[in-house]
C-alpha cells in the first residue's frame, strides 16, 4: 500500500505568538497597575492612586478600575470626577455594586441627598446585608427630610414693617425706644445699650416688651446681618494648613 502523502504545515511567522504575548503582557501590566493603585489608595497617596488607575484604564478599562479611581477622587474631594467615573463603571457593568456606592457617596458629600438616596437604595437592593450602605441610606433619608422641611417653610423676604403704625398703650411699663432712637434719613432703629439692659431685666422678671419694639429690634438685627458678607476671607499663618476629613470607606477590588 502506498502511504498517504503528508502535507506540510505552513511555516509560522510568529504573528499569533506575538499577539498572545502582547495580550498577556498588557493584561499583566494592567493587573500590576491596579494593585499599585490599591496600595497607594490604602496608604493615603490619592493622587498616585489616580495616576495608577488611569494608566490601567488606558490598557484595559473595567468597572472595577473606574470604581476604584472614583474612590480616589472622593478622597481628594473631586466629587464631580468621582461621579463621572462611577457612571462610566455603570455603563461597563450595571450590576457592579460599588459604582452605585461611589456615586452615592459623592452626591452625599455635595448635598445632593435625593440623588444619593437613589444610589444607596440600589446598593441595599443588590446587597441587603451591607451595613454601611444602610447607614448611609438612613443618613440620606434624614437629610432629604430636613431639606424638604426647609423648602416647605421657606418664604420670600418680607418688606420692612412700618412700626410707626403700631401704637404703644399708656399702660405699657417696659423699656421704650423713643423717636430719637430712629435714624430718620436711613430709617434705621438705633437700639441702645440701655434699652437692651432694661429688656433683659424685664425678661428675667418673666415680662414681655411691646410688639412695636420687638419689630424694631428684629428689623435692626436683619439690617446688620444684611450688611455682612455671606463669605468671609480668613488669613492663615504660612505653616497652618486647613484640612477637612471625609467619612467614606476605602475599599478596593
Amino acid at each position: 500500500k502506498r502511504s498517504s502523502p503528508v502535507r506540510a504545515m505552513p511555516a509560522s511567522n510568529g504573528h499569533s505568538n506575538n499577539m498572545v504575548s502582547a495580550f498577556t503582557s498588557s493584561e499583566a501590566r494592567m493587573t500590576a497597575l491596579k494593585s499599585q493603585g490599591n496600595e497607594y489608595l490604602g496608604a493615603g497617596n490619592f493622587l498616585k492612586a489616580v495616576e495608577s488607575y488611569s494608566m490601567a484604564i488606558d490598557l484595559e478599562p473595567s468597572a472595577v478600575l473606574y470604581s476604584n479611581r472614583a474612590m480616589a477622587h472622593i478622597k481628594l474631594e473631586a466629587y464631580g470626577l468621582a461621579i463621572a467615573d462611577a457612571e462610566q463603571a455603570m455603563k461597563l457593568d450595571s450590576t457592579y455594586v460599588k459604582s452605585y456606592y461611589r456615586r452615592g457617596s459623592a452626591n452625599l458629600a455635595i448635598g445632593k441627598y435625593k440623588l444619593a438616596l437613589r444610589d444607596f437604595k440600589a446598593v441595599c437592593k443588590l446587597r441587603p446585608n451591607d451595613r454601611d450602605a444602610r447607614t448611609k441610606l438612613k443618613e440620606c433619608e434624614k437629610a432629604a427630610k430636613q431639606l424638604a422641611f426647609a423648602s416647605a417653610i421657606e418664604t420670600e423676604v418680607a418688606a420692612p414693617v412700618d412700626f410707626s403704625s403700631i401704637a404703644v398703650e399708656d399702660s405699657y411699663d417696659g423699656p421704650r425706644l423713643d423717636d430719637d432712637d430712629v435714624n430718620v434719613n436711613g430709617g434705621e432703629t438705633r437700639v441702645s445699650e440701655d434699652f437692651c439692659l432694661q429688656m433683659m431685666d424685664r425678661f428675667r422678671d418673666q415680662k414681655l416688651i411691646h410688639k412695636r419694639y420687638v419689630v424694631q429690634v428684629l428689623q435692626r438685627v436683619r439690617d446688620l446681618l444684611d450688611a455682612e458678607g455671606s463669605l468671609v476671607d480668613l488669613s492663615l499663618p504660612p505653616k497652618e494648613v486647613a484640612t477637612t476629613t471625609t467619612t467614606t470607606t476605602t475599599t478596593t477590588t
